[in-house]
């Protein structure tokens, strides 16, 4: 079984998504905003002021991800590549171009367990790793995200509590019924 937790920054989505790995006993599959800037030795908020480094950064994400989500073994996925599809629209040019992408995204998610933690305003948090936390950002972000789901078929679980037991009690009831 893939499990994925998507929805835009500042959702909690890494922490749900170690607490499944760790309570089901799966493989994580982490982000991979973190180690691309890393390597790329640049602040996220810099790198946004350049738009050519803004979409080689996107598009070295987005391919990491597909690559990550063809993998056949069951994990658990922190992200998936309608999120990264969501950042690209937000901060590139180049949206346009992912037609392809898209459709292969919503293939891959068929038959998967997707949650879509909604933003909540308590969670939003700046960890110095991540973009500035704008509320309006995160709600665009999250907009897309539910829209490219929507447009694709894909069905997901909106989760739109920022209480963390009720987070768990969610995924533990959809996942048990799956196992």
């Amino acid at each position: 079984m893939k499990v994925f937790v998507t929805g835009s920054h500042s959702t909690g989505k890494t922490t749900l998504a170690r607490w499944i790995s760790n309570r089901f006993d799966m493989p994580l599959v982490s982000e991979a905003v973190r180690p691309v800037l890393a390597s790329r030795e640049v602040d996220i908020n810099v790198l946004r002021a350049d738009l050519n480094q803004t979409e080689g950064f996107q598009h070295e994400l987005i391919e990491r991800q597909v690559k990550a989500e063809k993998r056949k073994e069951d994990a658990v996925y922190d992200r998936c590549t309608f999120d990264y599809i969501a950042y690209t629209a937000e901060h590139t040019c180049v949206s346009y171009g992912l037609k392809t992408e898209m459709a292969d995204a919503a293939a891959r998610l068929k038959g998967a367990v997707v949650f879509l933690l909604r933003p909540q305003p308590e969670l939003m948090a700046d960890d110095g790793v991540r973009e500035k936390v704008v509320w309006e950002s995160v709600i665009r972000i999250d907009a897309m995200i539910k829209l490219l789901f929507e447009m694709y078929d894909v069905n997901y679980i909106p989760i739109s509590t920022a209480n963390m037991a009720e987070r768990a009690r969610t995924v533990a009831t959809v996942l048990q019924r799956r196992l």
